[in-house]
């Protein structure tokens, strides 16, 4: 069993390397036609982190299609990868979501395709739409997961307390006597509680579900073969997704009343349709805890950043730069740990 979401992240970005010289190449037309054996129109660079590249790629024949290319990190990520996109491909579940169809694998490029899928992601939604389609479609995705877990989880056991509080105590900050307490009687109160482990989707965040009005799509799927993980997991990173979307508009009530409506939908939506019988309190616990991993792994993936913006070989005012955008997030995601604590801190006196 993993459970350690942040010593994970601590070590991934660890692996990053930071010399230019040892990172893929952008991909362009005609290299990606030449490895294809067919003839492609256009390969333009769509989106991009500091592990991937996301190009939409035409076909001379009008057919399009979305390359990822693991601009650092380990052929056999990608290969996982692919494997899992055929697999979800493969489910009986098309009248709740729809799969991209897998195109090609092209591992010594570290680079995959897959079918172009029509529709908007539901973080995008909730900037532009601010409405009935972003809660239609947590519904809809709600419902996609609980339905994708039934085929993934592999058991139901008890709660592996200890290794969870370890890994909420690597969360790099410093946490008041108070708010330790908190966390301990948090997982006291959770021990002995049932859960499902399985394989989790892992990233499944509002950007990678897409929705269409009438159904949603999932794109990037598991780059890990996990067998007994706890898959609530991923509700917490949808949730904590969905919450991102707050940050340059908090002065918004109406977009915070949006983005909470859309998390409780998503949620019930999920508990309706999945067998799970953990009891309403439990679970709110639960997803709360893992939340708290999901923050304390993304604020360890961006301490990770800067340390590689300070190492980088960049101007220095372009290095400056690239340091300041990094460290702006890392407050924000720390108050919304202590936020988060406090609750959990509320809930201990009902």
């Amino acid at each position: 069993m993993m459970t350690g979401w942040v010593k994970e992240a601590t070590s991934r970005w660890q692996q990053v390397p930071v010399s230019e010289g040892s990172v893929s190449l952008p991909l362009d037309a005609a290299q990606l036609g030449q490895w294809l054996d067919r003839s492609v129109t256009s390969c333009q660079l769509w989106k991009s982190n500091w592990r991937n590249r996301i190009y939409r790629v035409t076909f001379s024949d009008g057919a399009h299609a979305v390359a990822k290319q693991n601009w650092v990190g380990e052929a056999n990520e990608l290969k996982q990868e692919f494997h899992a996109l055929r697999e979800l491909a493969e489910l009986p579940i098309d009248d709740v979501m729809r799969t991209p169809r897998p195109i090609a694998c092209l591992s010594e490029h570290r680079t995959y395709l897959m079918e172009f899928v029509a529709g908007t992601s539901l973080d995008v939604l909730v900037r532009q739409d601010g409405g009935t389609r972003l809660i239609d479609g947590c519904r809809l995705a709600g419902r996609a997961l609980a339905t994708l877990h039934q085929f993934w989880i592999q058991d139901v056991r008890a709660l592996p307390a200890d290794e969870l509080l370890e890994d909420l105590n690597r969360i790099p900050l410093e946490f008041s006597r108070v708010e330790r307490r908190t966390l301990d009687a948090t997982i006291n109160q959770l021990r002995g509680q049932v859960v499902p482990l399985g394989q989790p989707f892992l990233d499944y965040k509002p950007a990678n579900v897409i929705y269409d009005g009438h159904r949603v799509a999932l794109i990037d799927p598991p780059e890990q073969a996990l067998e007994s993980e706890i898959v609530l997991w991923d509700l917490a990173v949808f949730g904590r997704g969905l919450r991102h979307q707050l940050f340059p508009s908090r002065i918004w009530p109406g977009r915070q009343r949006l983005v909470t409506e859309a998390v409780d939908q998503f949620e019930q939506a999920y508990l309706a349709a999945s067998p799970l019988a953990i009891p309403p309190r439990n679970f709110r616990l639960l997803v709360d805890l893992m939340d708290l991993q999901r923050l304390g792994q993304l604020i360890a993936l961006q301490t990770g950043k800067c340390y590689r913006a300070r190492s980088s070989r960049a101007s220095r005012a372009s290095g400056y730069m690239k340091q300041m955008l990094c460290y702006a997030p890392l407050p924000i995601l720390r108050q919304q740990v202590r936020r988060l604590i406090r609750r959990l801190d509320a809930s201990q006196a009902f």
